[in-house]
């Protein structure tokens, strides 16, 4: 990354709203059932993809204190956006844009309930705290800026600090007069922007003229995006990667192209790095991460072409740009309606018993996990749990698909997984167990490989996370390498899960092979999650001591071995039901104590820093 003393590498200055787009495609806006929620193309949409480039960026904008602005605040978060100068008001709420699915013939409604208290403010010192300004040309028609704007541009430009202006809405531009931005053009470094939204702003009748007019004016870099072609007059132009998508994302092109210029690549190499931002975020519908991008450019002609393993592409677009973990998980297995059947027939329990055994169990839970804002569930089947009643209550939920002890595998719902997975927030991870083992049967791997296939592609579709639960046959033959070939099988026929779930690998050897698999193909899977839910509270610190040092690790379950025995004695009222809430709750702190006790501190993910800056650096 280029060297520099600055806290960001740039600052971006303009609107943001949510976009609502319509999932029915080639459907009219008033037909539409239901819409995919993300950030608008505007101000934020710029921080979070220079953010993935590789920019220390932060966003300057005003926002409602409502739902949507929640929204994007927690997206810009996640991406690792400095928020501290986004303004939430409840003078107005968060704009929003309704739209269909259609690119070609769109339909879109504008929802902007701005008031004069929805003016962008802006500190001159937080401003100094950065290499570069971005500035978004709607924020041109609010007049509290531009009465302010000249006089501290032109301080900050005296402090080194290069200015950026995206000609990003026509509409904003057909209201702006030129006189107005005069002195805003004059000290600006680089204009980004369509040929038509050059002719609008100068007013000319074309490009050759806006740019012959706009040369008289100042000394910026003029960057023009007309169809493929992103160009810098008379000096160079790169013509695309022969992949057609309509219309043109000058968004994405100003992503791509101040990324590049920041971390002082050439202008040749700016206009290609725009056109692989756009040709991305065209493909994948978000923007790119630096990794994303670099194998693009390196990979083009085989990308293009379809040559290339796509799946091992789209995974790359899909899983460097997730969020990371902000630290290991702690998970407790509910386990099935079965097992509590199970564990309650010696004692001649009945159902309604067993509902309140249940009751006091997810009340100590609640207790255990008040501390730990890693810590979740898995939900082996709704009988046992009712998963939306703990939905809002954990960060992290998992659902299994699968009928518990099935082989070959069946999924528990007998309609289109698309349709369930519809329902279920996005924080809900889709949950398989799979008992599988590479000596098993052609037929028996094939049918289940198909089914695994089949959930991936979904999970995919409806942007959930994705758990395989690998589980080894009984009495089957486990080596070092028995878990790694599986994973590179699973690989190999395009599945990549978000996590994996196995039991504790045997020795030394195990783990780094698992390791080397996951790094080799799929370098940002989640990581491991080991099952230890049938561990007891004395057996589960030696299970920790190996797991917590192991850098693949980021998961610990636990389960029916830690609270049956203790259930148990509820059922023969050896106990009272606060002894058997307070016992439970009690193990549980206990093992969370100890498992990120054990989790070393430099191995933990730090969902904060983009990899891609470890690039740059």
């Amino acid at each position: 990354m280029k060297k520099s003393n600055k806290l960001f590498d740039v600052i971006v200055l303009g609107p943001a709203h949510v976009e609502l787009r319509g999932q029915q495609q080639g459907s009219a806006l008033k037909n539409m059932l239901s819409f995919e929620k993300s950030l608008g193309k505007d101000a934020a949409m710029l921080a979070v993809g220079l953010s993935r480039l590789g920019a220390k960026s932060a966003l300057i904008s005003s926002i409602g204190r409502d739902a949507m602005g929640q929204f994007i605040i927690d997206t810009l978060s996640d991406n690792a956006v400095d928020i501290s100068q986004v303004n939430t008001t409840h003078h107005h709420l968060t704009a929003l844009t309704i739209q269909n699915g259609d690119h070609g013939a769109g339909q879109t409604i504008h929802y902007s309930p701005y008031n004069n208290e929805s003016s962008v403010q802006f500190n001159e010192d937080f401003l100094l705290k950065s290499c570069s300004l971005l500035i978004c040309s709607q924020i041109l028609n609010d007049s509290t800026f531009m009465s302010k704007a000249p006089d501290i541009i032109k301080r900050i430009k005296e402090q080194q600090v290069k200015i950026i202006l995206l000609l990003d809405d026509l509409l904003a531009l057909k209201n702006i007069k030129l006189p107005e931005i005069t002195p805003l053009l004059a000290m600006t470094d680089v204009i980004i922007g369509r040929e038509s939204d050059y002719i609008q702003i100068l007013d000319k009748a074309n490009i050759d003229d806006a740019i012959s007019s706009l040369a008289q004016m100042t000394k910026a870099i003029s960057v023009i995006k007309r169809g493929q072609h992103c160009y810098i007059p008379s000096l160079c132009n790169h013509q695309g990667f022969n992949l057609e998508f309509k219309g043109v994302n000058i968004i994405a092109t100003a992503i791509g192209f101040a990324a590049a210029w920041l971390h002082d690549k050439t202008l040749e190499q700016c206009c290609e790095h725009a056109n692989a931002a756009e040709t991305l975020i065209a493909l994948n519908t978000q923007a790119p991460s630096l990794e994303a991008l670099s194998f693009f450019l390196d990979h083009q002609n085989q990308v293009v072409a379809h040559s290339i393993q796509s799946a091992s592409f789209a995974n790359l677009c899909y899983s460097s740009v997730q969020k990371r973990l902000k630290k290991p998980l702690f998970l407790v297995s509910l386990g099935d309606h079965k097992l509590w059947q199970k564990m309650a027939e010696p004692y001649g329990i009945k159902e309604e018993t067993l509902q309140l055994a249940k009751q006091f169990v997810g009340e100590a839970i609640m207790q255990g996990f008040s501390h730990e804002s890693m810590a979740g569930l898995i939900f082996e089947d709704e009988s046992a749990f009712k998963c939306q009643d703990w939905s809002e209550k954990v960060s992290w939920l998992a659902c299994s698909l699968e009928k518990t002890g099935e082989v070959p595998l069946q999924f528990t719902y007998d309609v289109e997984l698309t349709g369930i997975l519809s329902q279920w927030p996005e924080h809900h991870v889709a949950k398989i167990s799979v008992t599988y083992h590479p000596d098993d049967r052609y037929s028996l791997r094939g049918q289940q490989e198909a089914l695994l296939a089949q959930l991936h592609h979904v999970c995919r579709n409806t942007k959930h996370a994705l758990l395989i639960d690998l589980v080894m046959p009984m009495n089957s033959l486990l080596t070092a390498k028995t878990h790694a070939h599986i994973l590179q099988r699973f690989y190999e026929l395009g599945i990549y899960p978000d996590y994996w779930q196995v039991s504790m690998p045997r020795d030394q050897r195990s783990w780094e092979n698992i390791h080397n698999v996951i790094q080799d193909n799929a370098p940002f899977c989640q990581g491991i999650i080991v099952n230890a839910a049938f561990a007891s509270l004395e057996q589960l610190p030696t299970l920790i001591d190996i797991c917590g040092k192991e850098k693949i690790c980021q998961g610990l379950v636990v389960g029916r071995g830690l609270f049956q025995h203790c259930v148990e004695q509820w059922f023969a009222k050896k106990i009272d039901d606060q002894m058997l809430v307070h016992l439970i709750s009690d193990a549980l702190r206990q093992t969370a104590n100890l498992w990120y006790e054990k989790c070393q501190s430099e191995l933990l993910i730090d969902h904060l820093m983009p990899r891609s800056w470890q690039i740059y650096s």
